[in-house]
């Protein structure tokens, strides 16, 4: 990818699965800086988003749906790193960084570039990390 969007977009995905494969069923009930969300919510809500954009960066017309949580079971980082290793490589593609994605929650308007979407991946890890 120009620019090195795709090694970076990597590293980012692999430090997030290493930080959602360290988080223990004694933890999953402690809340995050995401009020709506406990820790045992948020890897799947970042599962779903992970096949969700993957979806997107593959040129399908995607749906909230498509978003949505996915059940995770009693191996979050395992699903996680299923869903971070499917869009590291659907932003891989070429022409990807270059590519518009419609995004269903913004509205049918309204796209955005890849490169913007890639930086999405990193916020959601950082509340695993929290004491």
């Amino acid at each position: 990818m120009p620019g090195g969007l795709h090694p970076r977009h990597r590293a980012v995905m692999d430090i997030v699965t290493g930080v959602v494969e360290q988080a223990g069923p004694g933890q999953f009930a402690r809340p995050t800086p995401c009020a709506a969300w406990n820790l045992g919510q948020l890897p799947a809500h970042m599962t779903g988003r992970n096949h969700g954009f993957a979806a997107a960066a593959r040129g399908r017309v995607t749906s909230v749906a498509d978003f949505a949580p996915r059940p995770v079971g009693g191996a979050p980082g395992a699903a996680f790193a299923a869903s971070a290793r499917e869009v590291v490589a659907a932003f891989a593609e070429p022409g990807v960084p270059e590519r518009r994605f419609a995004l269903p929650e913004l509205g049918p308007d309204v796209t955005v570039r890849a490169r913007l979407l890639s930086l999405l991946g990193r916020s959601p890890g950082w509340p695993h990390g929290a004491p």
